[in-house]
């Protein structure tokens, strides 16, 4: 039974998860509160820019919060999404071992796990398991499932974008990473769009 407070905190991650602006908004105000005084919820505001600069140095410093915000709430699902993102930066940009990469997979599945109704879990465990786990039907159920909970999800689609690309299937990568824009066009993750299409592009030939 999902707890009061959980679903309270559920409903406050979407919203801000709705529009970068309204994201970009919270974050801020998170900035304004002591470090001493941050709940789970706080913590992953404050690692979100962190793990969406998508570089080896800022996964370094979201790390230590997430783990912090897991230690208050051990299923929080976004936290293990972040999680899972920031390990997999290290694994793949950084000329990291074994250790992330099996941190990355174990974090993206318990994100799926517990985040069966939270989009941008599901989009980040799904992201990990493909890239990563080169689970590619695991990572196709997940994007599904985020997309059928928030259609407007623009991270869903870069994504899911660049994960479709590497799987080879390059008519969906240009579709998906082409809506991305159009859903979010000053989203900060857009670049992740624009490689999904260009490695769709390159596969196509084109």
């Amino acid at each position: 039974m999902i707890s009061s407070h959980y679903k309270t905190r559920s409903q406050r991650v979407w919203s801000v998860r709705s529009s970068p602006s309204l994201r970009q908004a919270e974050i801020e105000r998170v900035k304004r509160k002591r470090p001493d005084s941050l709940d789970a919820y706080d913590l992953v505001l404050r690692a979100t820019p962190l793990a969406l600069a998508a570089m080896p140095e800022n996964a370094l410093q979201a790390l230590p919060l997430l783990e912090r915000a897991l230690a208050l709430e051990p299923d929080y699902a976004l936290a293990h999404g972040y999680v899972a993102w920031c390990h997999e930066i290290l694994f793949q940009r950084a000329g990291s071992g074994e250790e992330n990469r099996r941190a990355a997979i174990s974090h993206a599945h318990a994100a799926i796990i517990h985040g069966r109704d939270d989009a941008m879990a599901l989009t980040l465990g799904g992201f990990n398991i493909g890239l990563v786990e080169h689970d590619r039907a695991a990572a196709r159920e997940a994007f599904e499932a985020a997309v059928a909970l928030s259609p407007s999800s623009a991270l869903t689609y870069s994504m899911g974008s660049i994960v479709r690309a590497w799987a080879g299937e390059a008519e969906r990568a240009v579709e998906w990473g082409e809506q991305a824009p159009r859903l979010s066009p000053f989203d900060p993750f857009a670049f992740g769009a624009w490689q999904g299409v260009a490695i769709g592009r390159l596969r196509q030939g084109r």
